[in-house]
């Protein structure tokens, strides 16, 4: 918190307000650990949201894979009738 006080040229309780304030808007995410003075920005997910965003990358990665490898023995085959 101290940092980030530094870095927005504001004093404590005053960054600490303005933070309150993007986080009830929802403007950005963050969890502050007064005692520790510490300010975490990563939201935690729950671990079956993150298997299901893995899943759906891994799945629109392999169709494109898929339709890749189709275009190009498409156009190998295009080429080896013109020969």
């Amino acid at each position: 918190m101290q940092r980030l006080s530094e870095l927005i040229s504001l004093s404590m309780e005053e960054s600490e307000e303005f933070l309150t304030q993007l986080v009830i808007r929802k403007t950005i995410y963050a969890r502050i650990d007064r005692p520790a003075g510490v300010v975490n920005f990563r939201e935690v997910k729950d671990p079956n949201e993150v298997l299901n965003e893995c899943s759906r990358n891994l799945s629109s990665l392999m169709a494109l894979v898929s339709k890749t490898t189709h275009l190009i023995n498409k156009e190998e085959m295009i080429h080896s009738i013109k020969l």
